[in-house]
């Protein structure tokens, strides 16, 4: 599988890394420091950016397009 160009920037593709291990936006702030509503904010836009309908598709996306591993 050849890895796609990630549009996303380190601080989403951290994020999604944790989305991917099933964490919680809640796990992810206390993981990260930021606030909860950071994560949430960030996991929105690093949707709207890869045009995901959920922040599983996201997930999804990122393992498949070799973003993260």
């Amino acid at each position: 599988m050849t890895q796609e160009q990630c549009p996303l920037n380190k601080r989403e593709i951290e994020i999604v890394r944790y989305l991917a291990e099933g964490d919680t936006a809640k796990a992810i702030s206390n993981k990260t420091g930021l606030t909860e509503f950071s994560v949430a904010m960030q996991i929105k836009i690093a949707r709207r950016i890869v045009s995901a309908k959920n922040a599983t598709h996201l997930a999804a996306m990122a393992l498949r397009k070799g973003w993260i591993e």
